[in-house]
């Protein structure tokens, strides 16, 4: 039991990085979104072609629009961190409970008290729980991050602007594939 809580506890450290990885790139997108520096102006800038443009500007409203859509995923990436992140430390706790288990087990070879046997037991059960704790908030992660991205996208693409064409295909009463060009010879029985 140990080494499939080592073997998950992996999977969900790689998708904690992930999520951190993403966090930190959206993170960065939205401050040079609210430094009000547009990269060309800021080349034009350091190249004195304009020298008297203002390094600070109203954003447009797109750019509005964009700061709003970049808040929305900043929000949703911070709560997937944070479940991500306590998942893998109840994936830590149940590996710890797991080893200590074994550990107690262990010792009771070297040493007769019988009550070492019935502690492992509780251990391995305390371990078992938070083990499944850690699976579940993992795959509520999993789950919370399908539903944003079909949310992001829904709102990228409206149902109502979207249109379905139907194409009608005329049927014919031949049926499909190889067409004969000679007639069929009579069988003859002999």
């Amino acid at each position: 039991m140990a080494i499939a809580c080592s073997l998950v506890l992996l999977a969900i450290l790689t998708r904690h990085i992930g999520i951190d990885q993403q966090l930190r790139c959206l993170n960065r997108d939205v401050q040079t979104l609210f430094d009000g520096i547009d990269p060309l102006q800021e080349a034009f800038i350091a190249a004195d072609v304009f020298p008297s443009t203002s390094r600070h500007y109203v954003p447009s409203s797109a750019r509005r629009e964009r700061a709003g859509q970049l808040k929305m995923q900043q929000q949703h990436l911070r709560q997937r961190y944070r479940i991500s992140q306590t998942s893998m430390l109840a994936t830590y706790v149940a590996l710890l409970l797991l080893l200590s288990n074994t550990g107690l087990l262990a010792l009771r070879t070297l040493i007769d008290w019988d009550w070492l046997v019935t502690l492992s037991l509780y251990l391995f059960i305390a371990g078992i729980l938070v083990f499944l704790m850690g699976v579940g908030l993992a795959l509520l992660d999993v789950y919370r991050s399908r539903r944003c991205l079909l949310e992001e996208f829904h709102e990228r693409l409206p149902i109502n602007r979207i249109t379905v064409f139907r194409v009608k295909l005329p049927l014919t009463s031949q049926r499909l594939g190889l067409r004969r060009t000679q007639p069929k010879l009579p069988v003859s029985s002999q």
